[in-house]
């Protein structure tokens, strides 16, 4: 005789309908209250706060520290700077967090904590896909002019590709770079040598500096003056160590090269602000040995990559990748191996991340 076991077994193996199993329908099945809607900064924040506007001059991900009303204070010093809070609703408005350069609009609330309300419209940024989440925009600072790209003379060895790939960033994120080359006092080695001159002879001004002879320090902070300039490098190159010889007030802590490793030691840990006492800023970076590429399109390759675009101007085709096409002007012109892959290798990863789908699950990736 038939229990109903087989059916009630039956009914309990078998999966809610999809269409109907939202987050309702789950809450009133488990008896759990739904959690209330996500408020935005106008639930903290009334219309009766007095509000600020600011300078972000040091940034982690749920404060900022800012200067208030930074254009009535030509120079500032750790004790003018404030610490903000950045509700989440800011950051998710923004599609990424606040960073160092910001200019926002600050509030303050009754219990006397300051909140970020709002921000301007960036001018340029530096910015990189972020970690886990390669759709997501990752600034690293804002509103500045100039990327500067420290490298070393030796020490750690000097990397052209880091260095294109610092340029088409620039480019992409609407700032002119530069090169500063430390460690002038050392003989440096061939290759280094022979990449300086290079990326002189293109075009890119390059500024060559010594913090034991002083060698070029003084142009170097001519060079800052009056301009808003952003330091990156990899870890070792002497960063913090340029900052603090045209800043030597500033308690800026540097370190040196690993001899093991012959990599150098995170001595800044955070993108900090500096104002410059003949005016503009300046801002010093973490060490850095890789930059996935943002927002980049194919005429940010062609900024960084100037002796390759002028050639390639004649290729008979005008998307030739320089590979194996006919006509090929750049490959006829012999443009340097080494500079010519650097140049397909951030091609290739454009287009991979230019395709549809990118960054989705199961979808391209475009890690370099």
């Amino acid at each position: 005789m038939n229990t109903g076991d087989g059916d009630e077994r039956e009914r309990r193996g078998k999966r809610p309908d999809k269409r109907f199993d939202t987050l309702d329908v789950r809450d009133k099945r488990s008896g759990r209250a739904r959690p209330p809607p996500r408020r935005g900064v106008e639930s903290i924040v009334g219309e009766e706060a007095e509000r600020f506007d600011a300078l972000v001059v040091g940034a982690l991900p749920a404060h900022v520290e800012v200067v208030l009303n930074p254009e009535k204070r030509p120079a500032f010093t750790r004790e003018d700077v404030q610490v903000v809070r950045v509700h989440p609703a800011l950051v998710a408005a923004l599609q990424s967090p606040l960073v160092v350069g910001d200019r926002i609009q600050v509030a303050k609330v009754a219990s006397g904590q300051l909140w970020a309300v709002s921000c301007e419209p960036r001018r340029s940024a530096l910015s990189r896909p972020a970690v886990e989440r390669e759709r997501q925009q990752q600034p690293l600072a804002a509103n500045a002019r100039v990327l500067w790209v420290v490298v070393a003379v030796e020490n750690p060895p000097l990397r052209p590709g880091l260095i294109d790939r610092f340029f088409v960033a620039a480019a992409a994120g609407g700032l002119e770079f530069r090169l500063l080359a430390t460690k002038a006092d050392l003989p440096g080695d061939e290759e280094s040598r022979r990449w300086l001159t290079f990326y002189a002879s293109i075009g890119v001004k390059v500024f060559r500096t010594s913090i034991v002879t002083q060698e070029g320090l003084g142009d170097a902070r001519a060079a800052f003056a009056g301009d808003f300039g952003v330091l990156v490098g990899q870890s070792g190159v002497g960063k913090s160590s340029v900052v603090r010889a045209i800043l030597p007030e500033e308690p800026i802590a540097v370190g040196e090269v690993s001899a093991a490793t012959g990599k150098g030691r995170h001595t800044t840990t955070v993108t900090r602000y500096y104002r410059l006492p003949e005016g503009g800023a300046v801002v010093d970076t973490p060490g850095l040995r890789e930059l996935g590429l943002w927002g980049v399109e194919r005429e940010h390759l062609d900024v960084a990559f100037p002796d390759v675009a002028s050639v390639g101007a004649g290729c008979r085709f005008g998307n030739c990748r320089h590979r194996s096409e006919p006509g090929c002007a750049v490959r006829e012109a012999r443009i340097g191996a080494d500079r010519l892959s650097s140049w397909q290798k951030l091609s290739d990863e454009i287009d991979e991340r230019l395709r549809p789908g990118f960054g989705k699950p199961g979808g391209p990736t475009g890690r370099p």
